[in-house]
């Protein structure tokens, strides 16, 4: 019986309850999802977490997956766990992003209080301006 043939039966069984069958369909695509894995580069994950990440998006391809639709197992999974890993390197980006907001502020509060005059004088404003202006830019509220 051939790799896909195999992987397919193991789906086929996975659809109908058996959990065993469903971890012998992921390990059957182990290399593939690790390939996958090996092309995304997300922030603050480690290859062994986009891996993972592969894998659970793989383990819900395996419980959706319908023959009807006339495509392979493997090139279902090729489609669900790249669309996975960009959710999830779009949230990790979002993550990521947020303590510019608190890096902005204090920036802009260094440059306020650096100078012995009145916040509000606008000479210190102008030394504020330009952080609250790249908050402003990178949609960061203040």
């Amino acid at each position: 019986m051939s790799d896909s043939a195999m992987l397919r039966m193991w789906v086929d069984r996975a659809a109908r309850g058996d959990r065993d069958a469903e971890a012998r369909a992921l390990e059957a695509m182990r290399k593939m999802l690790f390939s996958i894995a090996q092309e995304w580069h997300i922030p603050g994950l480690e290859i062994g977490d986009v891996f993972q990440e592969a894998q659970i998006a793989a383990v819900r391809a395996i419980r959706e997956f319908d023959p009807a639709r006339g495509e392979s197992v493997a090139a279902f999974v090729r489609k669900v766990v790249p669309r996975h890993l960009g959710h999830v390197k779009d949230s990790a980006m979002r993550r990521r992003a947020e303590p510019l907001a608190d890096e902005i502020i204090e920036q802009a509060v260094v440059a306020a209080t650096s100078s012995d005059e009145d916040p509000l004088d606008p000479t210190v404003l102008r030394s504020v301006w330009p952080f609250l202006t790249e908050a402003e830019r990178r949609g960061v509220v203040v």
